[in-house]
């Protein structure tokens, strides 16, 4: 899962699978709207139905009445959360002993609340050996959330933004009578027999329960044609921003309508708009949270939150791998703000992945170094912080990649006039190490990384302009040409790249490229004082067509030009160059930049 979120907006969409399509086929076809709410049937895979357990069910509450006898506080917490489902018509008593059915195994979860100090864990994987679960019965159904990569990039523009969520999501579904059977569960109240009580009400935790509401709640919304806020929701969190103050207050009793008939209740509602919070009674704190990352609502600023790693760094134990890994695992940052943190220690992992240390082996006095300088700069991260709004109505959208040894960067930014430049999202890639590939062919990888980078944000936002800006000569001139296209790595990069059509090319100079700086940036302080990490490089701020400051003999004309000659002679075994070539080379009379060219030449002959 890690790896795969790694490549969220630079990989293609997933396609439905067979078994999606029939689950989506038998819950459509189920939901029915009742005058409580929406109504729908558990996706079985067929009559094969879970077993009826209710001897393991037994047994594994007497486990659970042994640890209240030695913590009589964790049975009031339970207790007072099973009269709240009672009360909200969330669990019925079944009025038989026993149902024909299944029975949920349960168990306490304590949480640091005192809201809700307690979380129960109805167990629906639960079986012996032999016989099946509920999960086991069950379409996990497709994935119709939209990403949280996508959702926040689109928090991003204009200057109003507002985030409420659904108020107890997961039992807002009705379960069909015929399925409640099959959540059951026993509790007993003092020293009376086992009781069984069934769920009217969607079970959180069962494999399609985010499927069943997200199809309910497009259900409704589909009915109402409002498909703009079916793609604000991600499961029970509603993001959505806002030109002017008179558009919110709008979207806000709109929403707040369509829900409240899909007896869907939103709360929790904030915004960046004191006046607003106070007449709408936004009782919530300045900094809260937004899909994993935390939104400063008075600064109008994102930042990341983090899982405490101090006291990893500050422990007597030498660090193992596995503290490597859980520290970049626990921390979560879609759209790249910094990206290059997180390459440094992916790095660092593809050295220890290199010198075969496993899991549990203590690091070598370098690595050890490495990991705890790695681990003070996450504790630090919530103190880097982005502004989150951004113009982008009518804006343009400049790319910028470049390539290290070990990793390649792409950068967005925003630009609207001079004035309004503001840093978009960043992908960065740890270079693979079996396949030895030369600097140029890295280069092109960087440059795909832009191109997939660029398209997919073409999908979310409109630009009047799309530039893509590389340093790499050879990269552009591999893509202006057919030369490369008998190397088959070449050949694979470019098929993709020649497709894209409305995005322009661009040289850049490697000293005024942001993606060169970024990637030989790694500690959060030379992120927050880089003036190009948050406002791109100086031309972009200037008047009319940006570009770049080019030195004398540095034009990349004439680097495309010679690079492309010498793929022809290449090609055509052609030992004499022609006379053009030699008046190219001739016009770079500096001996730094003759000796850049002839580097140029001797890496060609190694692609």
């Amino acid at each position: 899962m890690w790896w795969r979120l790694d490549t969220v907006g630079i990989a293609p969409h997933e396609q439905h699978t067979t078994s999606e399509h029939a689950a989506m086929n038998k819950v459509q076809s189920s939901i029915v709207s009742t005058e409580r709410m929406y109504q729908v049937s558990l996706p079985f895979h067929g009559p094969e139905c879970p077993d009826t357990n209710y001897r393991n069910a037994f047994v594994q509450l007497n486990a659970l009445e042994t640890q209240f006898l030695k913590d009589p506080e964790y049975r009031r917490d339970y207790e007072n959360v099973l009269h709240t489902y009672l009360d909200a018509g969330f669990i019925s008593e079944v009025t038989d002993s026993k149902i024909n059915g299944h029975y949920l195994p349960h168990f306490g979860v304590k949480k640091q609340s005192l809201m809700a100090p307690l979380r129960i864990v109805f167990n629906t994987s639960f079986k012996v050996k032999g016989e099946l679960s509920l999960n086991d019965c069950l379409y996990p159904g497709p994935n119709l959330v939209e990403m949280v990569y996508d959702l926040l990039l689109k928090f991003r523009p204009d200057p109003y933004a507002l985030v409420p969520d659904i108020l107890k999501a997961f039992h807002r579904a009705l379960l069909h009578p015929n399925d409640t059977k099959y959540a059951g569960f026993l509790w007993r109240q003092g020293p009376k027999r086992a009781a069984t009580y069934a769920f009217n009400f969607v079970v959180f935790g069962i494999p399609s329960s985010t499927y069943l509401l997200q199809q309910v709640l497009q259900t409704h919304l589909h009915e109402q044609v409002w498909e703009d806020i079916i793609k604000a929701f991600y499961v029970d969190n509603y993001l959505q921003t806002f030109v002017a103050r008179e558009t919110k207050e709008r979207d806000y009793y709109q929403v707040k309508s369509l829900l409240d008939e899909a007896h869907m209740p939103l709360k929790g509602w904030a915004s960046n708009c004191r006046e607003f919070d106070q007449q709408i009674g936004c009782k919530e704190p300045v900094e809260i949270n937004v899909l994993g990352t935390s939104w400063d609502r008075r600064e109008d600023k994102l930042s990341l939150t983090h899982t405490n790693v101090q006291s990893c760094s500050n422990s007597s134990h030498p660090l193992i791998k596995c503290m490597l890994i859980s520290l970049l695992v626990a921390n979560f940052d879609p759209l790249g703000l910094v990206s290059p943190l997180f390459v440094w220690g992916k790095i660092l992992l593809q050295e220890l992945w290199e010198a075969g240390v496993d899991w549990d082996d203590v690091l070598s006095d370098d690595h050890q170094l490495e990991t705890s300088k790695l681990l003070t700069e996450f504790n630090n991260i919530p103190n880097c912080k982005f502004q989150r709004g951004i113009v982008h109505k009518g804006s343009k959208l400049h790319l910028f990649t470049d390539l290290l040894n070990k990793a390649y960067y792409a950068v967005a930014y925003v630009r609207q006039r001079s004035e309004h430049v503001s840093f978009l999202p960043s992908k960065m890639r740890v270079t693979p190490r079996k396949a030895k590939l030369t600097i140029p062919k890295l280069e092109l990888l960087a440059l795909l990384l832009g191109f997939r980078l660029g398209k997919h944000l073409c999908k979310l936002f409109i630009f009047t302009t799309i530039m893509l800006w590389t340093d790499s000569t050879v990269a552009i001139a591999w893509v202006g040409s057919r030369t490369g296209g008998k190397i088959t790595f070449i050949s694979n990069q470019l098929g993709e790249i020649q497709q894209e059509c409305g995005i322009e090319m661009k040289y850049v100079p490697t000293k005024q490229n942001p993606a060169f700086i970024l990637t030989r940036d790694s500690t959060l302080h030379d992120l927050k004082v880089n003036c190009l990490r948050h406002e791109g490089p100086p031309f972009l701020h200037c008047e009319g067509t940006p570009e770049p400051c080019v030195e004398e003999g540095e034009s990349p004309i004439q680097q495309n030009a010679i690079t492309a000659t010498l793929r022809e002679l290449r090609e055509e075994g052609t030992l004499t160059p022609p006379a053009e070539l030699w008046k190219l080379l001739g016009s770079n009379t500096a001996f730094r930049r003759l000796m850049k060219v002839m580097s140029l030449v001797l890496k060609f002959g190694n692609c």
